[in-house]
């Protein structure tokens, strides 16, 4: 419920606290990243994002930012290397988001 509703400082105590699961779905099967991103919440995906322990691929959460349209969130998640199919789809809808990428190669 906090980072539901951006109460950013009882987030990031619950975030830190013992025992409590970063990743944890809500009744809808929504992550507090997914909550975050769906809500618009800058501070809060900064924050989770530099969890430790989150699971920043669950749910698609480059879907949900692509389909709430908000760009700064976009990168945000690509600098978290998100893996996606949508990555593409993002190069074209914010192309403001994408940062020159490192090229893997196979060794």
């Amino acid at each position: 419920m906090a980072v539901k509703h951006g109460h950013q400082a009882i987030a990031e105590l619950l975030i830190q606290a013992d025992g409590i699961d970063v990743n944890q779905a809500d009744k809808g099967g929504r992550t507090p990243l997914l909550l975050a991103l769906d809500k618009g919440h800058l501070d809060l995906v900064r924050h989770l994002l530099a969890t430790e322990s989150i699971d920043v691929d669950a749910g698609n959460p480059l879907l949900v930012t692509v389909e709430n349209g908000n760009a700064a969130i976009a990168a945000l998640l690509i600098d978290a290397k998100v893996r996606s199919v949508l990555l593409t789809g993002v190069a074209c809808m914010f192309p403001e988001a994408l940062r020159p990428l490192p090229i893997y190669t196979r060794d």
